[in-house]
């Protein structure tokens, strides 16, 4: 995973950075490298545009549909990618959040109710932790990280102090 930091299950980018290889039906274009950070719902509205098989405008979809990108190398208009792992993970791993505007990647530690900050574009292995010099951006990643957990309806966390 070098340089990346963690593994599987891990909130770290050795855990959820990993190569996408795309090949649509009857794509003749020359290969294209699109470094457009995407998540795993986004196959679902992505293969129903390519079926051309139209959603209910009042469907609750996940995913953004990625044809833009498929096409001529385009972009999507995705402001953040955001993560929600309320549970242990048999590498070691312990509940936690994650969310990620543009280059700036927040990592939220249920037990011990700490965070982490870093700047993926200066700091892809996620040495340097920011928090303590960035409280302002903590405060607002927090804000919408919670925002988006409330928005998906996702599982909430308590911690059992008498364990």
């Amino acid at each position: 995973m070098l340089p990346l930091r963690g593994g599987k299950g891990w909130l770290y980018e050795g855990g959820i950075r990993v190569p996408l290889l795309i090949k649509p039906a009857n794509y003749l274009s020359e290969n294209t490298i699109n470094n457009t950070p995407v998540i795993g719902h986004d196959f679902f509205p992505t293969i129903l545009a390519q079926a051309k098989i139209k959603i209910d405008k009042n469907s609750i979809i996940d995913g953004v549909d990625l044809s833009e990108i498929l096409k001529e190398n385009g972009e999507i208009d995705r402001k953040e990618l955001f993560w929600h792992y309320p549970h242990y993970h048999g590498s070691g791993w312990a509940p936690g959040a994650a969310i990620r505007q543009g280059n700036w990647k927040l990592i939220e530690f249920y037990e011990t109710e700490t965070v982490e900050l870093y700047n993926l574009q200066e700091d892809i292995s996620e040495h340097n932790n920011l928090a303590e010099q960035h409280p302002a951006k903590v405060k607002l990643l927090l804000k919408r990280l919670y925002e988006l957990q409330k928005n998906a309806n996702a599982n909430t966390v308590t911690i059992n102090k008498n364990y």
